[in-house]
């Protein structure tokens, strides 16, 4: 609700805002079978496993492709405009409707791709942008997605050289970039950590692959920090922004065994106290 009323006040299009929900578990984490879970779950995607220190891995598995380089040929494929898997075939067709014929989703989609062609553009001889989005779906999201496929102007540009520039793109920080970000600031009122970062590879040649670091967690032997966020508009419903934010926190939890049910109880005093 605050976010909305940046809006009209000033010049903002658009604002990521992020929520972090933190769990002590009993036993140790066994990171190896988290990591397995992921691989299992989600086929598809970006899966990463980093290990930030002695005590702290950073693992999740993205489905947002900032950037990937191959020579001369690069392509970036960035995601917004969500709404949560369905459990029947017949609610995930409404789902996938309601998603691509969305004006607010529409508008939040357009609004990351109009900066990552401009981004993209004086890097590319050529640059293929699709007049209007896909449906992308991961084990938890149906995303409005767009792939954007250039050829470099010069291949020896080193892959970091143009992720550098798309990052923080809007679809992880808001538009315009450096207001989105000060506002960010003083509305969460916690650090992202890694979360909303890039992760990736790149080779000698300046060839290589990053992905924007969400559907993730910092794992330590007894605690789990999970993230999630969403796009705010000024046609955002904040219960519902809540309630996407609740279904990518899924991807983890489920890695970890826990449902939504689970924290939304041990989260509650009276349950917790009961339990």
């Amino acid at each position: 609700n605050a976010a909305k009323q940046l809006f009209s006040e000033t010049t903002l299009e658009k604002i990521v805002l992020s929520k972090q929900v933190d769990l002590t578990f009993k036993d140790p984490i066994n990171k190896e079978l988290v990591l397995s879970q992921l691989l299992q779950q989600s086929r598809s995607g970006y899966h990463f496993s980093f290990p930030v220190n002695d005590h702290t891995t950073l693992m999740g598995v993205s489905p947002e492709l900032l950037l990937a380089k191959h020579g001369p040929h690069v392509l970036s494929n960035p995601l917004a405009g969500s709404i949560p898997r369905a459990a029947s075939a017949e609610q995930e067709a409404k789902h996938k409707k309601a998603l691509f014929n969305s004006h607010k989703d529409r508008f939040e989609h357009a609004v990351v791709i109009e900066d990552m062609e401009k981004v993209l553009t004086p890097f590319c001889n050529t640059l293929d942008v699709p007049l209007e989005p896909s449906l992308f779906s991961t084990a938890t999201m149906w995303h409005l997605s767009t792939e954007l496929k250039g050829e470099l102007q010069n291949q020896h540009t080193h892959i970091l050289d143009i992720a550098n520039k798309l990052h923080p793109s809007p679809a992880l920080c808001g538009k315009p970039t450096q207001a989105a970000y000060s506002h960010i600031l003083d509305l969460e009122k916690h650090s992202r950590d890694l979360f909303s970062g890039i992760i990736g590879w790149c080779d000698q040649h300046g060839n290589g692959e990053w992905v924007v670091v969400i559907r993730c967690a910092q794992l330590e032997k007894y605690q789990a920090r999970l993230f999630a966020g969403a796009g705010i508009v000024s046609a955002s419903e904040p219960t519902l922004e809540w309630q996407e934010t609740d279904a990518k926190l899924k991807t983890m939890l489920n890695a970890l065994g826990l449902t939504l049910q689970d924290i939304q109880q041990l989260s509650n005093p009276k349950e917790k106290a009961e339990l």
